[in-house]
């Protein structure tokens, strides 16, 4: 069930399991070999502002024997070798394969505001099985606005700095994905802007300070925040709940909407027109 304690359970970075020699965390198989955890549970929480921004989910999966996965208490995948009346002593009865992979989509309707689980069980083919393995990724893709833009040239050796969407250009959508990418806890690398092996929100301080040179506020990313800015988080308004907006319509603290938050910050940062310094 999604809403169990799992705080006291053991936790580690993936690859999990044992007997292969390539995991990041060994598990506990049982100590007898000729005996071991007929099946191994896995949890993982996160969390999500805005579950409605949310138009696809597309999931990545490794097990060794067998497995099945549960997002919120729903069940979005099952192996074929594990019956639906499953328990922790069932084995399973047609072996996925060899650390085999899967890659599958779910449904966005079992994502909630909030707290959100992934709960994963693998399965042994035998009680005297050698090794287990377990691997997961959950990414999703949100409704972005249609963006600002500032285009940077770019060559084909290196990638612009900034541009963590990876589209050859450094604008509006970058600060979105950004924001998309640290509500998601992401450990990619083109996400961690300021390089200091974190996805957060500190790489969004640095995309605006040092990469578009300007501040929170500044939608249309001319280096000031101005009328038109404040026009364009007024006309854009949503209030606190709604959803679809981005950057470029004036939800500056990427939750999706824009209200007296968006509005209040651009305030406080209004400039007025005035001439300033553009990355490019």
């Amino acid at each position: 069930m999604p809403e169990h304690d799992h705080s006291s359970w053991s936790i580690g970075p993936a690859e999990l399991g044992f007997g292969d020699g390539d995991e990041q965390t060994v598990i506990d198989f049982g100590g007898d070999p000729q005996n071991v955890h007929v099946t191994t549970y896995f949890r993982y929480k996160f969390n999500i502002v805005v579950a409605e921004r949310f138009q696809s989910l597309t999931a990545w999966l490794l097990r060794d024997d067998g497995a099945v996965v549960y997002l919120n208490g729903v069940e979005v995948f099952r192996d074929n070798g594990l019956p639906e009346d499953a328990t922790y002593a069932t084995f399973v009865n047609q072996r996925a394969g060899e650390n085999a992979t899967t890659t599958f989509s779910a449904n966005t309707s079992s994502l909630v505001d909030g707290a959100n689980v992934i709960a994963v069980e693998v399965h042994q083919a035998t009680s005297s099985s050698s090794d287990l393995s377990f691997d997961f990724s959950l990414n999703g893709e949100l409704e972005t606005s249609h963006p600002a833009t500032v285009t940077i040239s770019v060559d084909s050796t290196s990638i612009t700095p900034g541009d963590v969407n990876l589209d050859g250009t450094v604008d509006a959508t970058d600060i979105d994905d950004l924001y998309d990418a640290i509500e998601m806890e992401s450990r990619e690398l083109r996400f961690d802007v300021d390089g200091d092996g974190l996805v957060a929100l500190t790489d969004m301080d640095y995309l605006l300070s040092s990469i578009f040179n300007t501040t929170q506020g500044d939608t249309d990313l001319d280096g000031d925040v101005d009328t038109g800015d404040l026009t364009r988080a007024i006309i854009g308004f949503t209030g606190a709940g709604g959803a679809g907006k981005g950057w470029a319509d004036g939800d500056t603290d990427g939750d999706g909407d824009i209200d007296t938050k968006d509005l209040t910050r651009a305030i406080i940062r209004f400039t007025g027109a005035r001439s300033a310094s553009r990355a490019g």
